[in-house]
């Protein structure tokens, strides 16, 4: 039976409603009281939400104006029905001479309701914010706690936002006892018109009940990794309308372990293909000559020759170690979790095999021969080699002096490396055995440092101890050494690989994913830094970043591809499915390259289109490849596409502004992106490049 919407004023007040959600306004016991509700699976409707703060009983809208601070009441209310079978109410305000009309919108089979708003503000001193605000109300109940939240970035202070910059993917999400709400910006809106700046904002610390809200409320960046509303900003005179759009999805029948990927596939399906139609296709031929001419530029003029006695190694210089460890040297290359040669080695070797390019070929190998040179302490190794200016002796460091412990060993590295090492295993016979006897060291290295819950340490001093102060107790790089042991069980067909990176991935599945406590080593260091245990307590969340999130949804993905075994895909797709909230769904109009489909890094950092999104394209199509869920195809090529639209520069927009990042170096930025394409082609044909 066709479904419909119901739209109509009642003894009450008004109703707009279908067979899924509801709204109502009560114009008769309040001046304007809305209250928003959801149909459960046995047709039961429970309240999610109500209009404006928790403390009021009033409309959604509301305007900052000095010294007023408080709901609308309308002038007047009319009910639009379409021939569509929508309907909508339209409801007019007005405050001195500010003018505001607000659109709900509803369809048939939609568990949405869709605002638009229009703001004519003529004042030369305007409000501070026009906003819809909203009060979680799960089941009736004013409860502040919740089963489950997520926004775009985090905000831990009084008087933080989250600003429109941070809406990769727009959406807040609030979840308690299967009632949920998400407040869904309309950034497609923001593409085609950003006259001023809005944000969002979620708010469980300090109030009775969570608020979460969005509309036009400007904003200025702290530390680069948060956003700032200030009461000396306000809406400026204008004679042309201000205007913002939302969408509240309203659900009672989703569960919080399915609840990210239904709100990421909603946001793709709504936004992302709205978006990757919009945006002209990246060629192949404009892919495939940006490549030839990375790899050209790399392999004549970035090449570091490493050989000594007769053993031929070396490989494109990553250029960072004089100032991140203050180490002068004539070439230093890297095989850590960013800039990792073997990845980008991998991918020059597939490019010269498939173009007859045995010298790009011969570099590929010295460059893991190079790795496999590193001197190993009972199986864990240093991930940096270098040259000594002035002797050109070899010399290796264990980690990053920037974003690590350069005293210390980091398995997230290590693994990372061994993973790549692997990888080339698989394709050249030849250097199997040296690859296996490289590898095997440091797997058993692994196995007897894993914890009794699964946990694998990330540092070791030079005593070869874990350090068990730095994420030692929730590590999500764990993830990243589970990668790299279902590749070790895959290679040698040793169970007890295998078990131990399901051990680890166990300690994934209680500890990290139900809490998103993604920590790894770049969610405390690197530019965003922070304390262990910093916490955001207004949207009760931890900061988390993608990193250990892509190695993780790897990991599974390897494990289902050797086990057949569903439960491994399914916890692999919630994990994708976090890290799809972090996809660039939109190109804002401040931007001077288009940014759709790129990634973000982390809930505490601003950048977009960071360099990650290279690995992000293979994930995504692997993930096509064993479910043919052509969200996952997509979402894989316009990961690519911006991963080359960003190149060389390792992201956009780092400190706020448009412009790019640093170019930091070849393998965290171009050579990453050509890597990506030459694997992607290599495992999935051409095709996979443009879709």
């Amino acid at each position: 039976m066709m479904g419909r919407v119901i739209a109509e004023q009642t003894l009450t007040g008004f109703l707009l409603a279908n067979d899924d959600i509801q709204l109502t306004i009560n114009t008769q016991d309040h001046p304007f009281h809305e209250e928003y509700f959801a149909k459960d699976t046995e047709g039961r409707w429970s309240k999610i939400l109500q209009g404006g703060n928790c403390g009021e009983q009033g409309a959604s809208l509301v305007i900052h104006l000095e010294p007023m601070h408080a709901s609308l009441v309308p002038e007047h209310v009319e009910v639009n029905r379409m021939s569509s079978g929508e309907a909508s109410l339209e409801i007019d305000f007005a405050v001195d001479e500010i003018r505001i009309h607000e659109s709900i919108r509803l369809g048939v089979d939609e568990e949405f309701f869709t605002f638009q708003i229009t703001v004519e503000q003529p004042r030369p001193v305007g409000p501070q914010s026009v906003v819809n605000l909203f009060t979680f109300f799960p089941d009736g109940q004013m409860s502040g706690a919740t089963d489950f939240t997520w926004t775009p970035a985090l905000r831990p202070e009084l008087g933080d936002v989250i600003a429109d910059h941070a809406l990769r993917s727009p959406a807040i999400v609030i979840h308690k006892s299967m009632c949920t709400a998400v407040l869904i910006p309309d950034v497609l809106q923001l593409e085609a018109e950003r006259r001023v700046k809005t944000s969002a904002d979620l708010d469980l610390d300090q109030q009775e009940a969570p608020l979460l809200s969005y509309g036009l409320r400007d904003w200025i960046g702290r530390e680069h990794t948060f956003y700032k509303h200030l009461h000396t900003m306000t809406l400026p005179a204008s004679q042309t309308p201000f205007r913002y759009g939302l969408k509240l999805l309203l659900s009672r029948r989703l569960s919080q372990d399915d609840l990210l990927t239904e709100v990421s596939s909603f946001l793709w399906r709504r936004v992302g293909r709205v978006s990757l139609a919009a945006h002209p296709p990246f060629g192949r031929e404009q892919m495939e000559q940006d490549c030839t001419q990375a790899w050209e530029n790399a392999t004549s003029n970035l090449w570091v020759d490493f050989s000594d006695s007769g053993n031929t190694r070396g490989g494109i210089n990553t250029g960072r170690l004089h100032w991140s460890n203050n180490t002068e040297n004539s070439g230093d290359v890297w095989f850590d979790c960013w800039m990792q040669s073997l990845h980008t080695g991998f991918g020059l070797y597939l490019y010269g095999r498939r173009h007859g390019r045995q010298d790009y070929m011969d570099k590929a190998l010295a460059t893991l021969h190079l790795a496999l040179a590193a001197p190993q302490h009972e199986g864990i190794f240093p991930t940096i080699a270098y040259k000594e200016k002035g002797s050109g002796r070899i010399q290796w460091m264990p980690d990053s002096g920037w974003a690590g412990h350069p005293d210390f060993f980091h398995a997230m590295d290590c693994s990372w490396t061994g993973y790549w090492m692997l990888q080339f295993a698989d394709e050249v016979p030849s250097i199997r055995q040296a690859v296996a006897d490289f590898c095997i060291p440091y797997a058993r290295f692994l196995l007897a440092n894993q914890k009794d819950d699964g946990l694998i340490p990330s540092w070791y001093d030079r005593n070869l101890q874990p350090l068990v102060d730095l994420l030692y107790d929730v590590n999500a790089e764990t993830g990243t050494s589970a990668l790299f042991l279902v590749a070790m069980a895959n290679a040698t067909r040793e169970a007890k690989y295998l078990q131990a990176a399901q051990r680890a991935l166990e300690f994934i599945e209680r500890r990290v994913i139900p809490t998103g406590y993604w920590f790894d080593h770049e969610t405390f260091y690197a530019c965003a830094d922070k304390e262990f245990d910093f916490y955001d307590h207004h949207t009760n969340q931890p900061p988390q970043n993608t990193l250990s999130m892509i190695h993780t949804a790897m990991a599974y993905w390897e494990l289902t591809c050797t086990l057949k075994h569903y439960k491994h895909l399914e916890n692999g797709i919630r994990v994708l499915s976090r890290l799809a909230m972090y996809q660039q769904l939109w190109s804002p109009p401040y931007f001077s390259i288009p940014t759709f489909g790129g990634f973000g890094v982390q809930n505490t950092d601003a950048e977009w289109s960071d360099a990650r999104q290279a690995y992000c394209a293979n994930l995504f199509y692997n993930y096509f490849s064993v479910t043919g869920n052509e969200e996952y195809r997509q979402r894989a090529v316009s990961a690519l596409r911006a991963a080359f639209q960003v190149a060389p520069a390792e992201n956009w927009a780092h400190d706020l502004h448009d412009g790019p990042g640093a170019e930091d170096c070849f393998h965290w930025g171009i050579g990453s992106a050509a890597a990506a394409a030459a694997i992607l082609t290599h495992r999935h044909g051409q095709e996979a490049l443009i879709g």
